[in-house]
């Protein structure tokens, strides 16, 4: 660990750099996991400072690729242009990755991350930890040994804390020979302190759709983004497994999540499904992270291939569907829940075992023991800065 400790004297505060910071971008599930992520930091006494991930993005001269992630000429460049972001990193003891769900493949996302975690270590020597992810190298579960694992491998290596948030990504990192610690996502800590349910208020007619990153692959910053044949075909068949639903009186709405910065597969599946369900359909716009669990908490049945609309199904008791993402994350979530997997939006047979879950068969769960037990294991992403605050 490179952290010098002379400079922790007691009764000094330790100033830590989040980045990534999630809070206002994409759904409020993101926003829940970074506004608890950032009390727990701030309950333990730091003085917290925060890079977001719009401002990772903004970065100049990052490498564009795996070849040129070592460069000298590049690293010169980007210290030089990108001032704000060293002035940080030299001005706090520790630098915290929160990674969710970013860190995989070589898109300019995790190429980001993994830079700013190289310049951290190899210019300013910081202690340096990556916490509350997944992590999918090759944007699977494959750990075939090629030029991104490589990469991903000398990055991680260098890195003084790992905490995944679920098992399946801690597998693949410690089959390539990396120390890391299995956690949890933080969503729980924020419905655990911060959230007040509401459990009379359940409305037993309601089925409520989330939408998946599965739905184009890419990201917010993608201008022309296109689902593919395969998933407008999983959806559609989602649509025809409803239809009995409908018929018998269910209302089916979708919610979603008005930010400035808001997912672009959603705006795509809202898109598809204002087409094809028809007048049944109906959108729930959640202003506020708290509206936001208030709708999830109230549904009957949440239908999603969303991490965080899972996790809060689950926390709430609400019973849910769990469907695909982007990475095999969602699988990952599921069985770290102890929940059966996901499904598939490419399965052929798709409407056919949804007919069979809606909704007798979908997943319901004693959320006041999943909620503790998740939160228990969310406060694992702490365990380094926990030891580092009592110093």
């Amino acid at each position: 660990m490179l952290l010098d400790y002379n400079k922790l004297q007691r009764g000094v505060v330790m100033k830590v750099l989040l980045v990534n910071d999630t809070t206002g971008w994409y759904h409020f599930g993101c926003t829940g996991t970074s506004l608890a992520l950032k009390k727990e930091l701030e309950n333990l006494g730091c003085e917290l400072s925060s890079f977001s991930i719009l401002d990772c993005n903004a970065l100049d001269y990052l490498p564009g690729s795996v070849e040129e992630f070592f460069d000298k000429e590049i690293l010169a460049k980007f210290i030089a242009h990108n001032h704000a972001l060293c002035a940080l990193i030299q001005n706090n003891d520790v630098i915290v990755v929160n990674g969710e769900g970013t860190l995989h493949g070589a898109k300019r996302g995790p190429l980001s991350l993994l830079y700013i975690v190289y310049i951290a270590k190899s210019v300013f020597a910081k202690n340096v930890q990556i916490i509350n992810h997944s992590v999918y190298p090759n944007d699977s579960v494959s750990a075939e040994d090629n030029e991104i694992l490589s990469l991903y491998k000398n990055i991680y290596k260098t890195v003084d804390f790992v905490a995944i948030r679920e098992p399946i990504s801690v597998s693949i990192m410690r089959s390539i020979g990396l120390d890391v610690h299995e956690s949890f996502d933080c969503l729980p800590l924020y419905i655990k302190h911060y959230y007040q349910p509401n459990l009379c208020n359940k409305q037993n007619d309601l089925i409520l759709l989330a939408g998946s990153a599965a739905w184009f692959n890419l990201n917010i910053f993608t201008p022309d983004a296109q689902a593919g044949d395969s998933l407008k075909n999983g959806l559609m068949q989602v649509i025809k497994a409803l239809q009995p639903k409908m018929a018998e009186g269910y209302r089916i709405r979708f919610l979603y999540s008005d930010l400035e910065h808001p997912a672009k597969d959603d705006q795509e599946m809202l898109s598809f499904l204002k087409g094809n369900i028809g007048p049944s359909f109906s959108v729930i716009h959640a202003r506020s992270i708290d509206s936001w669990l208030r709708a999830i908490e109230e549904a009957d049945l949440l239908i999603s291939g969303r991490f965080h609309h899972s996790i809060a199904a689950a926390c709430l008791g609400t019973k849910f569907i769990a469907l695909n993402s982007n990475t095999p994350k969602m699988t990952g979530l599921m069985k770290s829940m102890g929940h059966p997997k996901p499904l598939i939006y490419s399965d052929l047979k798709l409407e056919n075992k949804l007919k069979r879950v809606i909704p007798r068969s979908a997943i319901c769960t004693n959320s006041p023991h999943m909620l503790d037990n998740l939160c228990k294991k969310a406060q694992n992403n702490f365990t380094m800065l926990r030891k580092l605050s009592l110093y």
